[in-house]
């Protein structure tokens, strides 16, 4: 943060040491210095450190602000921890039965027997893991999952994943809560003695509380405890964990006698982003009123940029340009992508790695060719060239659907190595249009084989209809469609430049190679791509927020289910995070259409958020600022023809791009460059 300096909120927050403390903050206020700073004046002041609880959300919080106390302050054992270590002190103090807390692998076997008893797939219950801890946490099942689950499966799930931890002796993170609330308010003496033990309590991040949480806090505060919470109830995103916003808007009327203090100045921010959002956010209804205020001068360059793309390709193109540009230093980690989802991270990653822009996320991006997708055309294609396996054949039975009951498929009737002649022998009970499916599946599978190769992915998805298949997942799992669809485009030219599936799956292999040695190597200098979520807390000086369109921002799992209330809040809460970590300047991009399922193009209507962004920004750009920085970005990419004339190419020349690479000329007339690449595909420059 810039010139941050001490104000009135931070100095009286700083001074309060005793009694309940609700300290609302923003944005970029310095929260974590002023609680710092109020643990030092503590200290000073003559309370042991050793009965001064600081809670965090996450442990690399602790980590860092135990590391950041310690640095500026001294060793003072004051305990950093969040509210899981705290619970796990509570229940190993109580002296109950021995336990086990759950690492990944002991989770997913509970997982896998709750499957079992409730007769679900993989497929079923793989995403339903954050609908099980809000269960536990409140009650409640709302399901927010991808899958179609109906209550008595949930239940069922639910109660064979708890029947697995009690016969294996396991906690998961969900029970270290519950159970320590429940030995808080049996064991008095246990109470007691923490009470004791931590006369002054502050609780960070508290907007992202959920009501077991809040209980287990209020029980070791006491009526009238010196608890301090502190937090931006408008920066409440965790609702699919169970966080429950209203928990910090209740805590005045919890504690009547609390103080109550607003950190309303921004440090972080130029005025021209940080006054737009924050009145974009006061569309929201629940939350407390704010004023925030820019600390920066209000002269200071960066604004809030707007832009619309044809298609979601030439949104990553631009946004390929604008990075560049303001990157020709080479200091690449002052930028970063933001996202609403992993999945929109990875077109950017490959985009990225084209143009060998270094990259890094925090995130749990992978790269474009280890997604299933891959896999699926993998066993199509192999078992057209005769390298295909019996699990190549069962993967792709039922994409797109044949349907084909898997009961009715015996793998072990038939060679391992697929056959086209032994298809029928491993199959039972198939009514007639069934097997009509088989034998066509069988057909197109001959007929792909005669097809040179960089036909046959065109050929899967169009003759053979996995296409289809894409429409249907998207539609059932709520995904927006240009994300499945622009991979399998990508997966098509990069496979059109090889000479087989081995030169393929060879190119893949380093794809993935590269991919995360990128993300290892460029951790200090890199773009960083990253979910909204994951980029809470954190800053650059330049942030891109993509595919701003309805139904991602907000994000609507399913068309024909609207977004609650609440969940618009929430979801709108989000965009003003990811907008609030700019520093300088913040680029709101979209795309305005879209591949539709019969051809054609299908109008993608903008986030309504942009719209209320707009409303808020009291700068507007002027187009010659839209053009100065669209000029600046297309010089980069220009420049990458390394000073050559572009007028005197010629159509049919051979040319090479730092970006693109090497690529023939189609089209050279009236400032306009049409290149065909080898690996970049048709690209337009205008000059």
């Amino acid at each position: 943060m810039q010139n941050m300096q001490k104000n009135p909120a931070q100095e009286e927050a700083i001074h309060t040491v005793n009694g309940p403390m609700l300290l609302i903050s923003c944005p970029g206020s310095g929260k974590t210095t002023t609680m710092l700073r109020r643990i030092d004046y503590m200290i000073r002041n003559g309370v042991d450190p050793k009965h001064i609880l600081m809670v965090t959300f996450t442990d690399a919080a602790a980590t860092e602000m135990k590391k950041r106390f310690r640095t500026q302050y001294g060793n003072h054992p004051v305990t950093f921890c969040t509210i899981h270590a705290l619970c796990l002190r509570v229940l190993h103090l109580s002296g109950g039965p021995a336990f086990t807390i759950m690492d990944a692998s002991a989770r997913m076997d509970a997982m896998y027997y709750a499957a079992r008893l409730s007769h679900l797939t993989f497929d079923d219950f793989k995403d339903i893991t954050n609908d099980v801890s809000r269960f536990k946490n409140t009650g409640v099942y709302d399901q927010r999952s991808e899958q179609s689950i109906n209550d008595q499966q949930f239940l069922a799930f639910v109660k064979g994943y708890e029947s697995y931890k009690d016969e294996h002796g396991l906690l998961d993170f969900d029970d270290m809560l519950i159970r320590g609330k429940q030995i808080l308010k049996e064991n008095e003496n246990l109470l007691t003695a923490l009470k004791r033990q931590f006369t002054h309590i502050i609780c960070d991040e508290y907007q992202d509380t959920n009501p077991i949480q809040r209980d287990i806090l209020y029980l070791m505060a006491g009526d009238n405890g010196n608890l301090c919470v502190v937090g931006d109830d408008d920066q409440s995103i965790y609702g699919f964990r169970g966080a429950v916003p209203s928990i910090m808007m209740d805590f005045q009327k919890d504690f009547p006698a609390c103080k109550t203090i607003r950190m309303s100045t921004n440090y972080r921010s130029v005025p021209g982003i940080i006054g737009p959002a924050g009145m974009m956010i006061k569309y929201n209804r629940v939350r407390f009123d704010k004023d925030i205020q820019a600390s920066r001068d209000t002269s200071a360059n960066g604004r809030v940029y707007y832009e619309t793309a044809d298609d979601r390709e030439q949104e990553i193109e631009q946004l390929v340009g604008l990075v560049r540009s303001y990157c020709t230093d080479g200091h690449y980690q002052n930028c970063a992508v933001l996202a609403r989802t992993n999945m929109q991270l990875e077109q950017v990653s490959e985009a990225f790695m084209r143009n060998k822009i270094p990259f890094t996320s925090k995130d749990v991006v992978t790269d474009i060719y280890e997604h299933w997708c891959f896999q699926d055309l993998c066993s199509y294609l192999s078992l057209a060239d005769g390298t295909g396996t019996v699990h190549d054949l069962k993967r792709i039975l039922n994409r797109p659907a044949r349907y084909i009951p898997m009961a009715s498929f015996h793998p072990d009737r038939i060679s391992y190595k697929y056959e086209d002649g032994q298809v029928l022998r491993a199959f039972s009970d198939l009514k007639p249009y069934v097997l009509d499916n088989v034998l066509d599946l069988v057909y197109q599978i001959k007929k792909m084989r005669s097809l040179p190769f960089h036909d046959r992915i065109p050929f899967i998805m169009k003759e053979i209809g996995y296409d289809r298949y894409l429409e249907q997942y998207t539609e059932k799992a709520g995904l927006a469609d240009v994300s499945l669809f622009a991979k399998c485009g990508i997966f098509s030219r990069d496979a059109a430049t090889c000479v087989d599936l081995t030169d393929w799956k060879a190119y893949a292999k380093n794809h993935i190679y590269s991919f995360k040695q990128s993300v290892r190597d460029h951790k200090e200098d890199g773009v960083i791509l990253a979910t909204m979520h994951r980029s809470k807390g954190l800053e650059w000086d330049h942030v891109f927020v993509i595919d701003c369109c309805a139904g991602t921002v907000p994000f609507q799992r399913r068309k024909n289910d609207p977004l609650t209330d609440a969940s618009m809040e929430e979801e709108r809460r989000l965009f003003y995070v990811a907008c609030t970590r700019a520093k300088e300047t913040l680029h709101v991009m979209r795309y305005a259409a879209r591949a539709g399922k019969r051809g054609g193009q299908v109008n993608v209507p903008a986030s309504p958020f942009i719209r209320e962004l707009r409303t808020s920004s009291r700068q507007p750009v002027t187009q010659a600022e839209k053009s100065q920085l669209r000029k600046k970005a297309k010089a980069v990419v220009l420049s990458g023809f390394k000073g050559a004339d572009i007028s005197t190419f010629r159509p049919g020349d051979l040319i090479c791009h730092d970006i693109y690479g090497n690529g023939r000329v189609r089209q050279n007339s009236d400032g306009t460059l049409m290149v065909l690449f080898v690996k970049g595909g048709l690209k337009i420059f205008k000059y």
